[in-house]
């Protein structure tokens, strides 16, 4: 009878070891799937429509604008009015430029990589890794899709999908820790179109106040 247990103790063991590597194989291949999509383009550009829910299904607001990311952790995210906005990196430094208040909000790139949607399309596959658990959703002639659950508590969101078209992202989805949802659409997506030196630095226009949060 000890026998018989110890036995179905070693078995059990056994069995959820097993499982548990066959999830880590399958995170592993659904990771590098992902990765392999983003790495087919250096650089995107594309016009966006940015919508919000509340938890109840009720839209709050749609901001319109245009992105342009170039791998690794460079982007630039201009929102159209009335929510005037510039959010560029240039992988050290993230500037948060608000139009409307003529303020520039300067910080260090890596405090802010959980937050951004930008960084799942220009990080690489290290970072993904340390910021999701990437599980591949559906797979389609045309549509792929998968869900990115954030490893760490402080991003405030629950759950993200990024579907891809043709190979080519075509919209993310959040939801945050509240309910509140937000689908973002890219449109006229160009892929790997060459961009000026510098293209991703940012210099305050004169007589805007500057905060730096960067220390």
């Amino acid at each position: 009878m000890i026998f018989k247990k110890s036995f179905q103790r070693f078995l059990v063991a056994v069995l959820l070891a097993s499982t548990f590597s066959q999830v880590q194989a399958e995170e592993s291949s659904d990771l590098q799937t992902f990765v392999g999509l983003l790495n087919q383009f250096d650089t995107l550009s594309a016009n966006f429509i940015q919508t919000t829910l509340d938890n109840e299904g009720m839209n709050l607001n749609e901001v319109h604008g245009d992105m342009v990311i170039a791998r690794p952790n460079k982007f630039y995210w201009r929102s159209f009015p009335p929510v005037e906005q510039d959010v560029i990196s240039n992988g050290e430094t993230l500037w948060i430029f608000d139009r409307d208040l003529e303020q520039v909000t300067r910080q260090a790139a890596q405090q802010q990589m959980s937050r951004s949607p930008a960084v799942i399309l220009s990080g690489d596959q290290s970072q993904i890794e340390a910021l999701y658990q990437v599980r591949q959703r559906t797979s389609e002639s045309e549509y792929t899709s998968f869900n990115l659950t954030p490893i760490l508590p402080e991003s405030g969101l629950n759950a993200i999908v990024a579907v891809f078209r043709n190979g080519v992202v075509s919209e993310l989805r959040f939801e945050d820790s509240l309910g509140q949802k937000t689908l973002i659409e890219l449109r006229d997506t160009k892929t790997n179109v060459p961009l000026a030196k510098g293209h991703f630095d940012f210099v305050a226009p004169e007589g805007v106040d500057v905060l730096d949060q960067s220390q």
